[in-house]
């Protein structure tokens, strides 16, 4: 199983990459960078190619409706081509409000076939051999600790975010996976909430269940469990962003399992 995090997509490029410098040489395998409200995710990228030397770079994700076919293929064999076939290409449909006006995917183990699996299948059966194996991505946040409540809160502001805030009241992809999820009641008053403006009490409304099973936050053995749940669902890429004093440590430790 490989190992990578989603970089931040605004705030200072060179504080950015010399987190992913770092974290590269704790063992990192791979790095996302997001396209949303703030910079485009190409030229991150392209910068990333020429300070890194062994981290895969990918772009989490790429919306097909901002770009033309022709362009995305130059980007893409661009960037494959600065970095030494380190790329990565992410593809997405994205929403209206990006795409007229991030890539969390809460990512639940246990309940991934049912969720994905029939899709899954038809994607197989029509992708070229000659591409390999399909590659899966998921994590969540990734904090170790004793103290599960005050992890917990770390995971809280996301969730709350996407499952209460994204696309529109009709139409929010991840409020919809949550409901699938068995989380349909919560899903619904958390974005209430959080569509009144009431933000920290949409946190509060994340279920603790939910942070559980969408995320590796608690004591080293819990984590352990559920880096272990993720492989037997089949990722072969394990997705964290890594909170603490020292990210670095977390990484290191985490790559030591897999």
């Amino acid at each position: 199983m490989w190992l990578s995090m989603p970089l931040q997509y605004a705030g200072d490029p060179q504080t950015i990459i010399a987190e992913a410098v770092a974290l590269e040489k704790a063992g990192l395998d791979a790095v996302w960078v997001a396209e949303a409200y703030g910079f485009d995710s190409p030229t991150l990228l392209g910068y990333l190619a020429a300070r890194t030397e062994r981290l895969q770079i990918g772009a989490g994700i790429l919306d097909v409706h901002s770009r033309t076919p022709a362009l995305l293929a130059q980007t893409a064999a661009g960037l494959d081509a600065v970095s030494g076939g380190r790329a990565l290409l992410g593809l997405g449909a994205s929403g209206p409000q990006v795409i007229e006006g991030w890539l969390p995917l809460f990512f639940l183990p246990e309940r991934a076939k049912e969720t994905w699996g029939a899709a899954m299948a038809e994607g197989r059966k029509r992708r070229p051999a000659e591409l390999g194996e399909l590659q899966i991505a998921a994590g969540g946040t990734l904090a170790i600790g004793e103290d599960r409540g005050a992890l917990r809160d770390l995971a809280r502001p996301q969730l709350a975010l996407c499952i209460g805030g994204m696309g529109s009241k009709g139409k929010n992809f991840y409020n919809d996976l949550v409901s699938r999820y068995g989380f349909a009641k919560e899903a619904r008053l958390i974005q209430d909430l959080y569509l009144s403006g009431r933000k920290k009490e949409a946190e509060a409304a994340v279920p603790d269940e939910l942070i559980d099973l969408t995320n590796l936050v608690g004591p080293e053995g819990f984590v352990r469990e559920r880096v272990a749940a993720y492989r037997e669902a089949g990722v072969t890429m394990l997705n964290v962003t890594p909170i603490g004093s020292d990210p670095a440590a977390l990484i290191e430790k985490v790559r030591s399992w897999l």
